[in-house]
């Protein structure tokens, strides 16, 4: 479909079906994403963020899929006739390929978002080595903030969820989320590899060139 018929950009080039995107797209397509809308070169993206969007990619579809969740796109509220969204979607859209959230089912997508976390298939959640994470929900939370998708206001379910029951603090308690470029503009930086591990490599590189140098 094209733009004017719900249909448009997503996340990489996917096609979308009732504004909900169908396919699922590779890495490649989020750091294009990246250098085009967060100036961030593939050099400096973060592999673990990387890993960690694409994952959270592939749920958010599953989720969507089987109506836990509602994903829309600026093309979507374009078709809706809804107003004060840019024409182009691929300024309007998040790194996902949509702009807004709906949770339809609370408890399984917290069910969901916690199995991701915890059983951390990709090995890229629990990064930092430790088998389990005091608030897993958090690092869910933090990305889709680093990326520009953020709770919409008012929208608070205000309930216990498992993650809450564990005596962790609830950090997707809400029923919206919503995409805004601004946002995403200032907190985009998170995703890049600090300047510390840059030098790192680069300095790694350097000595292993002039080894080699040495031998030859």
């Amino acid at each position: 479909k094209g733009d004017g018929e719900g249909g448009g950009w997503g996340g990489g080039g996917q096609n979308l079906n009732n504004g909900g995107v169908i396919e699922v797209s590779d890495q490649e397509q989020f750091i294009e994403y990246g250098e085009v809308h967060m100036n961030i070169s593939r050099e400096v993206f973060k592999g673990t963020a990387l890993a960690r969007i694409q994952q959270l990619h592939v749920l958010f579809l599953q989720l969507h899929s089987t109506n836990i969740v509602h994903l829309e796109t600026s093309a979507t509220h374009l078709h809706q006739g809804e107003q004060g969204v840019a024409g182009d979607t691929k300024e309007s859209d998040s790194i996902f390929g949509f702009s807004k959230i709906t949770v339809n089912e609370m408890d399984q997508f917290h069910l969901e978002v916690l199995l991701m976390v915890q059983n951390d298939v990709t090995k890229c959640w629990h990064a930092n080595g430790r088998p389990t994470l005091r608030q897993p929900t958090f690092v869910v939370y933090e990305l889709l903030r680093q990326v520009g998708i953020h709770p919409v206001r008012g929208t608070c379910a205000q309930k216990g969820s498992s993650d809450a029951a564990n005596g962790a603090r609830d950090f997707l308690c809400y029923r919206q989320y919503a995409f805004c470029k601004e946002r995403m503009v200032r907190n985009c930086h998170r995703l890049k590899i600090a300047q510390i591990a840059i030098s790192r490599q680069a300095q790694k590189k350097n000595n292993v060139g002039a080894k080699c140098s040495k031998q030859e």
